[in-house]
């Protein structure tokens, strides 16, 4: 048993000894970004630098106790927002990207995609004749979403048909290729084509 013990030990010793030798193990050189002399210069104040956000991006400054609802009220979701939230989550939807509870400006949106500025809301007897709904509605339209409701029982009876209309809303947005088309996908249910020499 001692000889075996030993032979591991060396061999141990002998792999902590390869991996310091590889050049991956000494610091990198200071190439451009890390210091040296080909680095290029940093950007001015007021002119966007690298890690900088697109205009066009959604990431915006939230308020610390909005965000704090939000993830709350992301543990004490209703049964129909977790079963939306199943359809819909890791891009399930045709390769669409939803958030959930997602807070944007004052409001905590219950599903959104922000490359298609829709918003999905999925909604209980209580929002039936809801004025404040009405002015949230605006105001999301002023900065360009879309929203669509439903109630819970209809998620919960007919979901297929909720996913049906939500991605005929995402289709339909105009100036925004669909990602499976950008990714070169089809939809699965998409047959091949002998016309186009798919089939």
């Amino acid at each position: 048993m001692g000889e075996i013990r030993r032979r591991r030990r060396q061999g141990a010793a002998r792999r902590v000894q390869e991996v310091t030798d590889f050049p991956h193990a000494r610091p990198p050189s200071p190439l451009v970004g890390e210091g040296g002399e080909l680095a290029e210069p940093k950007a001015k104040a007021g002119e966007p630098g690298e890690g900088s956000l697109s205009q066009r991006s959604h990431h915006r400054t939230v308020a610390a106790p909005l965000r704090t609802n939000a993830r709350r009220l992301r543990q004490s979701s209703t049964e129909a927002e977790k079963a939306m939230w199943r359809l819909l989550r890791s891009r399930g939807l045709q390769g669409f990207k939803f958030r959930l509870q997602a807070p944007f400006k004052n409001y905590i949106l219950d599903f959104v995609c922000f490359d298609r500025h829709l918003v999905v809301e999925i909604d209980g007897s209580q929002h039936a004749s809801s004025n404040k709904d009405a002015v949230r509605e605006s105001i999301l339209a002023d900065e360009g979403f879309r929203t669509l409701r439903y109630w819970n029982n209809d998620v919960l009876q007919r979901p297929a048909s909720i996913l049906e209309d939500i991605f005929h809303h995402l289709s339909s947005a105009e100036g925004y290729p669909s990602p499976g088309a950008a990714s070169g996908l089809r939809p699965e249910s998409t047959p091949p084509s002998p016309t186009r020499g798919e089939g």
